[in-house]
């Protein structure tokens, strides 16, 4: 027996018959003669090894938070952003926003202890501190609750639109408002009302006859209200509250008349100030 035989292995010729019937029955053989005799496949089965051991260490390295946003009549919030620190107040680490339906999920966080920030237009941002994600599983938070902080009453302006809150009954939302002229106290039609949301428009319509604009189906939050119409001052309305089973009134909004071929400063109004419920 020479040293060649000594050192590598025999792996005797089989027919293409004999080979087939051994694949079919011990495939493992037939695999070990392939990847002796050709070193590629040697490398490509270690780099396959290498891979599926760097994704199972990777999703042991990383888990998920989940929860859904609601406010205090249980309805969802949608849209909400959902933010995570390692400390609040320091960068955000990772975030989304709520579905129609309230929920989220945050995936691919590595493993680690976060502080949670949810925060929606018009409600109080909730914090929670110290929240533990475990490696290859889902931190399930459950529903969490937006309540709505009204504000403050402040003197009213006789100038300013007059603001009221009143029920409204299956849990709808309702917005309804007049505007007018302020050197003639008679109803403004024809003029363009919009809602935004940040700087972007949800909804917009044009006065009636009657100076009246109204909408329905709002989503929970604060919006902002804006008043054209030509040859008179832009009417701002901040901070309008939307909330379900509640309709806004906006009575009286006086439209200030520009000087002639002159463009006027818009005017400002913030419901704080003066909203009282």
């Amino acid at each position: 027996m020479t040293a060649d035989s000594k050192t590598k292995p025999f792996y005797p010729r089989l027919s293409v018959q004999n080979q087939s019937v051994l694949q079919r029955h011990h495939p493992l053989p037939i695999l070990r003669m392939q990847m002796a005799a050709d070193p590629r496949l040697k490398l490509l089965s270690a780099s396959i090894c290498i891979l599926l051991l760097t994704v199972r260490a990777y999703g042991q390295s990383t888990g998920r938070l989940s929860g859904a946003v609601i406010e205090e009549s249980s309805l969802p919030i949608s849209a909400a952003y959902v933010q995570i620190s390692h400390r609040y107040g320091e960068p955000i680490l990772q975030q989304t926003q709520t579905h129609s339906d309230g929920t989220f999920e945050l995936t691919d966080v590595p493993v680690g202890t976060y502080d949670l920030a949810i925060r929606s237009p018009g409600l109080p941002t909730f914090v929670r501190e110290g929240l533990r994600v475990p490696a290859g599983e889902t931190l399930s938070l459950g529903s969490i609750t937006l309540q709505y902080e009204p504000p403050s009453c402040g003197p009213g302006v006789s100038s300013l639109p007059k603001i009221e809150i009143g029920p409204l009954a299956g849990g709808e939302t309702k917005v309804v408002g007049s505007v007018v002229k302020s050197d003639d106290p008679q109803p403004l039609a024809r003029a363009r009302v919009v809602v935004l949301r940040g700087k972007k428009i949800i909804e917009r319509t044009k006065t009636d006859s009657q100076g009246t604009f109204s909408w329905e189906g709002l989503l929970t939050g604060s919006y902002s209200l804006r008043v054209f119409a030509f040859g008179y001052s832009d009417f701002i309305v901040d901070a309008v509250p939307i909330k379900p089973g509640q309709e806004t009134r906006i009575e009286s909004l006086e439209m200030r008349r520009c000087a002639k071929e002159a463009r006027c400063a818009p005017t400002k109004y913030n419901v704080s100030l003066v909203l009282c419920q």
